[in-house]
């Protein structure tokens, strides 16, 4: 999969609220940082599968704020 078809499958997979499709596509060790978030939500997290839940909590189909 090229780089440009990683980025489309991502936010394709975000549009969707697909946690586990937007981590097919991200590094074991990836490190996401938020330095500007709201405050009382981590600002830094490690590993693909911890970015995962915390991605589910926030945007996910049956988890997230926006659930219904």
């Amino acid at each position: 999969m090229s780089g440009q078809e990683m980025i489309r499958h991502f936010f394709e997979s975000e549009a969707k609220r697909d946690i586990q499709a937007m981590a097919a596509v991200m590094a074991d060790d990836i490190v996401y940082e938020t330095p500007f978030g709201p405050e009382g939500v981590t600002d830094r997290v490690q590993g693909k599968e911890t970015l995962a839940q915390m991605l589910d909590q926030f945007i996910g189909k049956e988890n997230g704020m926006y659930a219904s």
